[in-house]
Order: C-alpha cells, then structure tokens, then sequence
C-alpha cells in the first residue's frame, strides 16, 4: 500500500461519519521531546478527535522501568494533558503485552473499537509494537499489534517521529496518509 492522499483529520471524520468506531492512542510523549510542528499537528488531530467525541488514551512505559522514578512519567506534555481520558501503562514496547495496566485490547473491545489512530514517539519501536506487532521488549515475546488484533490503524507522518524510520507503514490494515 503507499502512502494515502489526503489529510488524517479528513479520513477521521469520514471514518466517523460511517459509524466506524475509533480511538486515539497518544504513544509515549514525554514532556520536551515534542517539537513544535509535530506538537501543532497533533493538537489539530486531537481537536478533530474531541469534537467527534472520539475517545483519546495516552500509553505509558511503566515509570518504574524508566530510571526507577516512582513519580509517574505521565505522556502529558502540557498541552496535550487537556485531551487525556485514560492512561494505558504498558510493561515493555508493546502495548498490547497482556500485562499492560489496563489490558488494552480488553479496553478498546468494551468500546467497540474498529479503528485506532496512533501518534507518537518511536516509531520503530512502540507505535510500531503497537500498531503492527512485534516483540515486547528487545528479545521478548513477538505480541500482536493492533492490525492483526483485527483494528485498522490511520496515521500520518506528521503525527509520529521520526517518518523515515516506519517502513510499516505499508503493512496490511495500516492507513498511513500525507497529511495531518
């Protein structure tokens, strides 16, 4: 598949007025590692999602794997904390592993979810664990990611980084399109 024409935004609203039901998986935003554009574009998604009433759930390494902290390391840069319903703390890269806090399959089931739109961090690592499988952590288990848990993933390049490094973007059940 290449990569689709049009607008993420668009493609969410056409989705929703089909009666598609979607959630937004913010992956991993810690506080300054944002840059600004990618910042902007998010927040124009996330506002696309909040008027359609479409749920959005930040996921989180475990604040414990990360240096011990016991303070949570909330995905929540500042301007993004307005739009957070839920938090899905996930154990390793994947956040699909069965022992994420909540389950996150269970979570998506019991809204119905068909879809999910990923943006993030990392995206050779866990938005893509999450969005197209893989293992949990380097060496672990290979987890399923959320296409071959039967939901369609849409995304763009200006709502995760860095593009270059998501060749999965051509994966079965994945909506990758050029704008946001």
């Amino acid at each position: 598949m290449s990569i689709i024409r049009g607008s993420l935004r668009s493609a969410i609203a056409s989705y929703a007025g089909s009666g598609t039901k979607m959630v937004v998986l913010v992956i991993d935003e810690q506080s300054g590692q944002i840059p600004e554009n990618t910042l902007v574009a998010q927040i124009s998604v996330l506002n696309k999602a909040a008027e359609l009433d479409i749920p959005i759930w930040l996921v989180e390494l475990n604040p414990s794997i990360i240096g011990g902290n016991p303070t949570p390391n909330r995905p929540t840069a500042n301007a993004l904390a307005e739009f957070r319903s839920k938090i899905i703390t996930k154990p390793h890269l994947n956040a699909f592993a069965s022992n994420a806090h909540p389950n996150l399959h269970t979570e998506l089931q019991k809204v119905g979810a068909q879809a999910i739109i990923v943006m993030g961090y990392h995206v050779n690592c866990c938005v893509k664990m999450t969005s197209v499988g893989g293992p949990d952590r380097p060496g672990g288990k290979v987890r399923p990611g959320a296409t071959q848990l039967g939901y369609m993933v849409l995304t763009s390049a200006e709502v995760c980084r860095p593009f270059e490094n998501a060749p999965w973007w051509s994966e079965p059940g994945v909506r990758f399109y050029e704008d946001f």
